[in-house]
């Protein structure tokens, strides 16, 4: 997850990632060259990389309502959009932006930076954090299921805010049901951003 403490290095082009080592879920899925190498680096090594080269940015002086709705990797960039909103809101020093991020993992271990959006929710009024897992523990009790779902249950309420902007990123079946859905409530093409980076 690069910047996973939302900095650049002072004084360098470096970016700290977070590496999660998860086993596939079943062994029909290879490990993946790129991943097993960072895996198997040693703690304090490094690498060199470029890009990503994607596009995938908040609209300039938007005070359009943000809803990013992301599930696994997907929170990468829908993270490091969440801070640059929010810092922005910080340095201007009035709440203009309403920022709405709807997260699904598979189980609570999955939950990345949980407590880190938790705690952005309770201090700005203008952020809301909704989590949804697909396979949680028994002792779960937020919402279960899929974040397309989560978002489906909600978007006759969301469609009716005015201006929102819609940010989507993570698995690309999720991806695909998401922006279809979002079509089907007649939300605007130019509304939608995605990532894809499969």
């Amino acid at each position: 997850m690069a910047n996973g403490d939302g900095q650049i290095e002072a004084g360098t082009n470096e970016l700290k990632f977070t590496v999660k080592i998860q086993n596939a879920p079943n062994k029909s899925i290879y490990p993946g060259v790129g991943s097993s190498y960072i895996c198997n680096l040693g703690l304090g090594q490094t690498i060199e990389a470029v890009g990503p080269f994607e596009h995938f940015h908040a609209k300039p002086s938007s005070e359009k309502t943000m809803i990013l709705i992301g599930a696994g990797s997907g929170m990468a960039p829908l993270k490091s959009l969440i801070e640059e909103q929010l810092n922005m809101i910080r340095t201007r020093n009035k709440y203009i932006r309403k920022i709405y991020f709807f997260y699904g993992a598979r189980t609570e271990n999955d939950l990345l930076y949980q407590d880190k959006f938790f705690e952005l929710s309770g201090g700005n009024p203008n952020f809301h954090y909704y989590s949804v897992l697909s396979r949680p523990s028994k002792y779960w009790t937020e919402t279960k299921g899929y974040v397309q779902d989560l978002l489906a249950t909600n978007i006759s309420d969301i469609c009716k805010i005015d201006s929102v902007e819609f940010y989507v990123c993570g698995p690309p079946e999720m991806m695909k049901t998401t922006i279809e859905l979002l079509k089907e409530n007649n939300v605007d093409a130019s509304d939608i951003a995605f990532d894809r980076f499969t």
